[in-house]
């Protein structure tokens, strides 16, 4: 009897508490494990915060040098002197590109734009730079020279350092633009700044000053260009033809 009553305590100890599911090894609640704490950043929250701000007010800072430069791109394509010498004198950057890759100063000459091209040019503008548009394409000079009217800009220009025979991406030079738009003012002045009146491109055709004037404009310019010392294809130098031959 006293067995007995022993076995019958160790299996009332056994019974698992009342809503176990009859599994005699469930945890009873009490003893479960508590939920796992939520794992903190190694960062704290003052310095991602900063972090935060500081990217913010970059980003805010980014914005508005493009709007600067957006602003200095449209007042010298409008050729608004005033603007472009205040925004220049603000510290915005002379060379500010738009989408395509042009500056103001391509804007300005390009609108012939005397003063405006005087205010960058003294402001350090890469006289260089080429506004990148296929075919239309070129740089300060190559620009002005191909507008009627555009003499004094192109003084301008050459005495301010810009290369004479300076090229586009596809080799053109100011005085094929001049003479693709048939312009006897730039040709004459370009040619009498030391101009390579035989300089060849890079395309498959109008691969020279003369040869552009054939295909676009008047006798009248291809006599003057003959007459100032321009060569057919045939009679260039070799050297210039392998030249060519080779960016084929």
């Amino acid at each position: 009897m006293i067995h007995r009553a022993i076995r019958n305590e160790i299996r009332q100890e056994d019974r698992p508490p009342p809503g176990a599911g009859g599994r005699a090894d469930t945890i009873p609640a009490e003893s479960s494990p508590p939920l796992a704490r939520k794992r903190r950043s190694p960062i704290p929250d003052r310095l991602l915060r900063f972090l935060a701000g500081a990217a913010l007010g970059l980003l805010l800072a980014g914005a508005a040098l493009a709007d600067d430069g957006q602003r200095l791109l449209d007042a010298a394509r409008d050729g608004d002197t005033a603007t472009v010498a205040l925004l220049l004198d603000q510290g915005v950057d002379v060379e500010s590109p738009d989408i395509g890759g042009w500056t103001p100063l391509v804007w300005a000459a390009a609108y012939l734009h005397v003063d405006t091209v005087r205010v960058l040019i003294e402001s350090g503008a890469d006289l260089e730079a080429i506004g990148r548009a296929g075919k239309n394409s070129g740089t300060a000079l190559m620009w002005a020279a191909k507008k009627r009217g555009s003499r004094d800009l192109v003084e301008l220009l050459l005495d301010s350092g810009a290369e004479v025979d300076g090229v586009d991406q596809y080799g053109r030079t100011a005085l094929m633009m001049a003479a693709r738009h048939g312009q006897l003012s730039s040709i004459r002045l370009l040619i009498a700044r030391g101009a390579d009146i035989n300089a060849v491109n890079t395309l498959p055709t109008s691969r020279t000053a003369l040869e552009t004037a054939k295909k676009y404009q008047s006798r009248r310019v291809v006599r003057m260009l003959r007459e100032l010392g321009a060569k057919d294809w045939d009679d260039l130098p070799a050297d210039r033809i392998a030249v060519w031959r080779a960016a084929q």
